[in-house]
């Protein structure tokens, strides 16, 4: 979990891969409950349908976020120094 701004309610999370470029962002807009830890590894995260808006779930780090709305990004900044892009990764 990178950010949780309390102004406009949301709660962003980054996934990213060591050695491997680029990242994705979920942001949880208007979260209503919020259980787990900040940083975790093996990530295998979900997002679900809910009561009332969606559920955000990763059962084996014990993650689960009950939010009003969801949105994906991919590649934001700024990049770990392990997942900057570089010449040559990727290309084979």
């Amino acid at each position: 979990m990178v950010e949780l701004t309390h102004s406009h309610q949301t709660l962003t999370i980054r996934l990213e891969r060591h050695g491997q470029v680029g990242n994705l962002e979920i942001a949880c807009l208007e979260p209503t409950f919020i259980h787990g830890p900040t940083n975790w590894d093996h990530a295998g995260v979900t997002v679900e349908h809910g009561t009332d808006g969606y559920i955000v779930i990763d059962i084996n780090a014990g993650v689960r976020i009950e939010t009003g709305k969801v949105e994906l990004a991919e590649n934001r900044k700024p990049f770990n120094k392990f997942t900057i892009p570089n010449e040559g990764w990727g290309h084979h």
